[in-house]
């Protein structure tokens, strides 16, 4: 097994067990923000951006102990779910997912990916929407969740003077699909995530992602494996699955589900 990278400046997300809603009311993200607070102090470590969405979650930090630092946060929130709820085990599949960002245009990117999830998953239009993430902190924003957690900001802040053209960037990372990457081709560039995500934007229609049923998020995992060049990893981080489940449905015989470019969900 591959060891985890401990240093530097990460993408962490997870998501529940069995895919079902695990935030069932605000006390539950406001704790979680608690946890990760809690234990980034402890551990020596920045919370760049958050978004906790229904069933999962993202964050990008700077850590010196990545592991350390979320098995405190996570294992604390796990207490307290259980206490609330009467109810006993792990709340996530795994411990968690990490990818390093290994420079500014890198940890720029993800935090508009991270900022943007709610948006491409239909809850709402812009990220300044949302409550549960963390734009409201940019350029000293003032929100009711900074009480409940210290989010550094400077990376963003220092790229964009304020509110208006942050949210342009925001909106401009969602780039026009290209139709020659509808192909499957490995002469091709790989898709970017931009460009997957408004892949998906257009297949939803509006509509948000935790509208579809199982055999639905199925369809749309096997049309973006057959007809873009996204990696694994790249579908499940942008239809919310785990990585194992989207490998696991990629192997599927296509002709179970009649799968071709025209179809709808």
């Amino acid at each position: 097994m591959r060891k985890r990278l401990q240093e530097g400046v990460f993408h962490v997300y997870n998501i529940s067990n069995y895919r079902t809603t695990i935030f069932l009311k605000p006390e539950d993200n406001i704790r979680f923000l608690e946890c990760i607070n809690n234990s980034a102090i402890t551990h020596n470590t920045k919370i760049l951006e958050f978004c906790l969405m229904p069933n999962h979650f993202h964050l990008q930090v700077e850590s010196c102990s990545l592991s350390e630092f979320m098995r405190r946060a996570l294992m604390d929130f796990s207490r307290y779910y259980n206490k609330s709820y009467q109810i006993h085990g792990k709340q996530f599949t795994k411990p968690f997912e990490s990818a390093p960002k290994r420079n500014l245009n890198f940890i720029i990117e993800n935090c508009f990916y991270i900022l943007n999830n709610p948006v491409v998953a239909g809850i709402c239009s812009k990220p300044n929407q949302y409550q549960w993430n963390s734009f409201s902190f940019h350029h000293n924003g003032k929100t009711d969740l900074s009480k409940h957690i210290l989010v550094d900001t400077s990376a963003l802040d220092m790229c964009y003077k304020d509110e208006k053209s942050l949210l342009s960037a925001i909106a401009d990372y969602k780039m026009p699909v290209v139709d020659h990457r509808f192909t499957r081709d490995s002469t091709n560039p790989r898709i970017t995530n931009p460009e997957l995500i408004s892949i998906i934007g257009k297949i939803l229609d509006g509509r948000s992602i935790y509208d579809l049923d199982k055999t639905s998020i199925k369809k749309l995992i096997l049309f973006l494996n057959q007809y873009t060049n996204a990696t694994f990893k790249q579908i499940a981080m942008n239809v919310h699955e785990e990585y194992s489940f989207v490998r696991k449905v990629c192997g599927t015989d296509f002709s179970k589900y009649q799968i071709s470019k025209d179809m709808t969900f």
